[in-house]
């Protein structure tokens, strides 16, 4: 509790839950900054990432067994030519 008070006796207001993605610069000078949140990015449906893990994780495992290769040497290129022919977008 004290800190809460001496944080906003300071005129600091706090952001919670958030992190800060980048700063607006004028120059040198940071005059403001973008902040993301879990519940913005769910709000937009921005969860690509998240959704191809498992995705990519098996289809790994699948060319891991068929050219029985370790998984950390299999050919990546092989890997993203599969995910594409499956709809999987890159950004």
């Amino acid at each position: 509790m004290v800190a809460d008070q001496l944080v906003e006796a300071a005129g600091i207001h706090p952001v919670l839950h958030r992190f800060f993605a980048a700063p607006i610069m004028d120059g040198d000078i940071i005059t403001g900054i973008i902040t993301e949140s879990k519940a913005g990015h769910a709000a937009t449906r921005n969860m690509n990432c998240c959704a191809v893990t498992g995705q990519d994780t098996g289809i790994a495992a699948a060319l891991s067994l068929k050219t029985n290769k370790a998984l950390e040497r299999i050919d990546i290129a092989q890997l993203q030519a599969v995910l594409d022919q499956q709809g999987v977008r890159f950004t």
